[in-house]
C-alpha cells in the first residue's frame, strides 16, 4: 500500500517536483487512499485474527461473537472516528469485514462442502438478488437498502458464484486456464492497473451512452477493457518481479 499508493499518487500529478514527490504519501490521509484501501482493511482484519484464534477448540460462536464486537468497534470508528476512521480506512473494514470472517470461518469448519450439498441454497440465491437488483431505492428506507446492497446481494453473488465454480473445478479447459493464471496473479492486478485505467479516456465512449443507455453494449465493452487491463497489469507485475529485490521486498514474495 505504501510503496504502489506513493508512485500511483506521484503518476497522477501534473509536474513532478520535490513537494509533489512529498505530498505524494498524503494519500495515506485519504478515507480511500487513492484505491489502495483494500491492503489496510484487509490489515485490519489479520489482526482481529489472532483474537478470534485464542481458542484451540473449534467454536464457532465463540468467534462469531468476537467477530461481531469487532464490526461493532470498525462501524462506530466509522460513523464517529472522524479523522482517525477516514485514515484508518474504517468505512472498508466495516464493510468488507463481515465477508473477510466469512471467508476465514468458511475454510476452517468447511462451510462450502457443506453449502454445495444444498442445491436449494442456490435457488434462493439466484432468485432473491433477481428481485433484490430491480427493486428502486426510492420505494425503500435507507438503512435497510444499505444492508441489502452491501451485505445481502454480494452474499447471494458469492454463494451462485462457488455452485458455478465448483461444477467447473476439474474443468481442463482453456478458460479455466486462463482464470486460474489471472486469479494467481491477482495481487499484480488490483496494484498496477489503477496506472493503466488512469490513461485510458474513456470520454471517447460517451457518445455512445449519453443519448441512449444500451446497458448490454456497456457490458460488453467494459469486459474487454477489462481483461486487455488485468492481462497487461500481470504481464507488467511479471517483468518487475524479475527483480529480485522488488519480489522480495514489495510483493513480500520469496
Amino acid at each position: 500500500m505504501f510503496v504502489f499508493g506513493a508512485l500511483f499518487s506521484l503518476y497522477i500529478q501534473q509536474t513532478y517536483t520535490w513537494d509533489d514527490l512529498s505530498g505524494s504519501f498524503k494519500f495515506l490521509f485519504a478515507e480511500s487512499k487513492n484505491g489502495y484501501w483494500y491492503f489496510l482493511s484487509l490489515t485490519m482484519f489479520y489482526l482481529t485474527l489472532s483474537f478470534l484464534n485464542l481458542h484451540t477448540k473449534r467454536q464457532k460462536l465463540t468467534e462469531i461473537g468476537f467477530a461481531i464486537l469487532f464490526y461493532i468497534v470498525f462501524y462506530i470508528g466509522w460513523r464517529k472516528g472522524g479523522l482517525i476512521g477516514e485514515v484508518l480506512s474504517l468505512e472498508h473494514a466495516a464493510c468488507f469485514y463481515p465477508f473477510y470472517v466469512l471467508g476465514y470461518l468458511s475454510r476452517k469448519y468447511n462451510l462450502v462442502n457443506e453449502l454445495l450439498e444444498k442445491n436449494w441454497i442456490f435457488t434462493m440465491a439466484l432468485v432473491g438478488y433477481i428481485i433484490l437488483i430491480n427493486l428502486e431505492d426510492t420505494n425503500i428506507p435507507h438503512s435497510i437498502y444499505s444492508v441489502m446492497t452491501r451485505y445481502a446481494m454480494p452474499t447471494m453473488a458469492i454463494i451462485m458464484s462457488l455452485f458455478i465454480f465448483v461444477k467447473r473445478e476439474k474443468e481442463n479447459s482453456f478458460i479455466e486456464n486462463q482464470l486460474a493464471f489471472l486469479g494467481k496473479n491477482t495481487l499484480s492486478i488490483y496494484v498496477l492497473h489503477f496506472f493503466i485505467v488512469y490513461k485510458i479516456n474513456l470520454e471517447v465512449f460517451c457518445s455512445l451512452f449519453n443519448d441512449n443507455s444500451n446497458t448490454f453494449t456497456q457490458l460488453i465493452l467494459v469486459t474487454i477493457i477489462s481483461i486487455i487491463v488485468a492481462y497487461c497489469s500481470v504481464y507488467i507485475g511479471i517483468f518487475i518481479k524479475a527483480s529480485n529485490a522488488i519480489r522480495k521486498y514489495i510483493y513480500c514474495e520469496k
